[in-house]
């Protein structure tokens, strides 16, 4: 079984909120530095990475937001 949190590749800014109370500073994994092109690729190698350690029928557990669900293929 896999259980990951890829980084999402979005700046804090405008995404994490205290509802103004708590102001969270950017982050290296989540402050959206890589072109969108350099994301995916990341993400794909990420996953392919991941099957290619698991067994046959193991349970790949990916924590990401549902409009990124296409970048999360692995094509080998």
């Amino acid at each position: 079984m896999v259980f990951t949190d890829p980084p999402y590749n979005v700046p804090t800014d405008g995404h994490v909120s205290g509802l103004g109370r708590t102001q969270h500073r950017e982050f290296v994994m989540a402050s959206g530095e890589m072109p969108p092109a350099a994301s995916q690729s990341f993400l794909q190698r990420m996953l392919c990475n991941h099957v290619a350690a698991c067994l046959d029928g193991a349970l790949l557990y990916v924590c990401m937001d549902w409009r990124h669900l296409l970048k999360l293929r692995c094509t080998k």
